[in-house]
């Protein structure tokens, strides 16, 4: 069935400025295949992520993501099947330097004008629904990664994987009334690891161009065929903002391996905060010897832990045919945001998403726990750990693939308190983790830097 039936060219116009890139979740149509879709030529071909983002056009009675279409399977099984048959012959690839500029992918949601892409986006309180927006960033930083390492390229198709997210930060509330435009660049380079700055702005109606996130993620790319790491282009920043944020990365990188080092899943709590724990042990420890707590002030832990269990289906997967990273990020943030609105009584605000590994990729069909707990209070702010487990339902075996922490402000936040030495742990994790959020929305002259 054609395409155009669906969609208008008025509801494509726009919405990418980089029509040549290729999509991290699919490939795009081929010149032959492209036309024989599309029938009308004065139609502008959209690319895939464009069809990714308005897929409410392609069914109208359906309103949700659809990564790969029948066309898009079967244009992918004909690229793979020819890098197979030509690996034994295939031209030597040639590593070169890139410009941050090189790589740069735009995305306009126009939500001004189009009620329906609206709908999507906007939350039962007339807010923007931060979780797509997550959703979408995953995507975009994988679309950037393959256009800057030549991904599709036939010589030496790789794989592209989210290694992990070092900050994702809040610096204006999003209006959904106004079109948000999505841009992001490679802006620093390691052996097989690119970084990705993604910026998010609120387009006004009178022309102003408002700032309203910031995000960098880590991508690495791996050989389709072995399954090993392999080298990339690297990055050659040009202009002043460009080695900036090259210098930039290059602190992230060390960053990352420091924090891993010293996790305290990996060592022992320093001597500061092994005084904090006794401390609090002591501070709610009574004559009868039970470690109580008066919870109109404290909370336990564990009484603010939150559980969602999921099947993982086929329309969730991406271009590799495992489970999209940006849906289980989409679904993290959901249970987080849920966790501070039961816990507070007050509809929460986003500040932030923190430290998060992809450990493990996830299978279509596996069964996925999301796990929720709040592991640490300020004044007005809290941290919510979010654990996603692939569970084995014969055995309830879990194999943990990812954590995230997500950061929110509340008018009235109440002090929680481990019960266990695990807690405890995950309460010191939170701490670090909101400290060093803290600093880096100071650091970045976040609006809500004040919030934490």
């Amino acid at each position: 069935m054609s395409i155009r039936k669906f969609i208008s060219k008025s509801s494509l116009t726009g919405l990418i400025r980089n029509r040549s890139s290729r999509c991290y979740h699919s490939c795009l149509f081929s010149q032959e295949s492209t036309v024989a879709t599309i029938e009308d030529k004065n139609v502008e071909i959209p690319s895939v992520r464009v069809l990714k983002d308005v897929d409410y056009y392609l069914n109208q009675e359906r309103f949700h993501r659809k990564y790969l279409s029948q066309a898009q399977q079967e244009k992918i099984a004909e690229q793979l099947n020819n890098s197979s048959e030509n690996q034994q012959v295939k031209v030597p690839f040639q590593l070169k330097s890139k410009t941050p500029k090189e790589s740069e992918v735009f995305v306009h949601l126009p939500f001004s004008t189009d009620s329906k892409l609206r709908d999507i986006y906007m939350n039962a309180f007339n807010g923007i629904r931060i979780g797509r927006i997550l959703e979408d960033l995953d995507a975009l930083a994988g679309e950037i990664a393959y256009k800057h390492s030549d991904g599709f390229n036939s010589s030496r198709p790789l794989t592209i994987v989210t290694a992990a997210i070092d900050r994702i930060d809040l610096q204006k509330p999003i209006i959904p009334f106004f079109d948000l435009e999505l841009i992001g660049r490679v802006t620093f380079t390691g052996t097989s690891s690119m970084e990705i700055r993604m910026e998010v702005f609120s387009l006004h109606s009178e022309g102003k161009k408002e700032l309203c996130m910031v995000a960098y993620f880590v991508m690495v790319a791996l050989d389709r065929f072995t399954n090993r790491s392999t080298p990339v282009h690297s990055v050659e920043p040009i202009t002043a903002e460009d080695k900036e944020l090259f210098e930039m990365g290059k602190r992230h990188q060390v960053n990352r391996k420091t924090l891993s080092d010293t996790s305290l899943m990996k060592k022992p709590p320093n001597d500061e905060e092994r005084t904090l724990i006794h401390n609090l042990f002591l501070e709610n420890l009574k004559s009868s010897g039970n470690f109580c707590f008066d919870e109109n002030e404290k909370t336990p832990m564990s009484k603010t832990s939150l559980k969602n269990s999921k099947i993982m289906h086929p329309t969730q997967r991406n271009i590799h045919g495992k489970i999209f990273g940006g849906f289980l990020l989409r679904e993290a943030y959901e249970i987080a945001f849920l966790t501070a609105y039961m816990f507070t009584k007050h509809k929460p605000t986003f500040l932030s998403l923190n430290e998060n590994s992809f450990l493990k990729p996830v299978e279509v069909g596996s069964v996925v726990d999301f796990t929720s707990m709040i592991v640490y209070t300020g004044e007005r702010s809290l941290e919510i750990r979010v654990e996603v487990n692939v569970v084995d339902p014969p055995s309830q075996k879990k194999m943990l693939c990812n954590t995230f922490h997500f950061a929110f402000i509340c008018p009235i936040v109440r002090e929680v308190v481990p019960e266990t030495y695990l807690e405890a742990m995950y309460s010191l994790e939170g701490k670090r983790i909101h400290m060093k959020g803290k600093s880096m929305a100071e650091s970045m002259h976040s609006h809500l830097a004040s919030s934490y």
